[in-house]
């Protein structure tokens, strides 16, 4: 798996770009760098485009691996996460995602278009 992850001042996003397959592993690794960041606004909004993404990890890992990314939250307000897929299982698993998550804080949503995700993002932060 290829990660590229940028934060955008002008655009108050963090972008990420993932490419290849995506295991259980990279998707811990993922989510401890973004609870290590520093400098990034208390009201985060991803844009991750994961056109090019295919989850190899496994259905029943997605419980986890949510618990696992909550928990690296806590130096945020609330998080926005729009994520880009145009593989079906990818779309299935961030649809499970957001099925499982607990924190109020953290929001995932699973888009086909760069202008639908970004105008989701613009829409605040929270429970929207």
């Amino acid at each position: 798996m290829t990660d590229e992850i940028k934060y955008s001042v002008e655009d108050d996003i963090l972008y990420s770009e993932v490419r290849g397959k995506v295991d259980f592993k990279s998707m811990i690794e993922k989510a401890e760098s973004l609870g290590k960041m520093t400098g990034l606004p208390k009201k985060l909004k991803i844009l991750e485009d994961a056109w090019g993404a295919v989850p190899s990890f496994k259905i029943s890992d997605i419980p986890f691996l949510v618990r696992n990314l909550e928990s690296q939250l806590d130096q945020f307000d609330s998080v926005r996460h729009a994520v880009l897929h145009s593989d079906p299982t990818g779309t299935a698993f961030t649809l499970m995602a957001d099925h499982f998550r607990k924190s109020h804080k953290y929001r995932i949503r699973v888009f086909s278009t760069i202008t639908a995700a970004k105008e989701w993002l613009e829409q605040g932060t929270g429970n929207g």
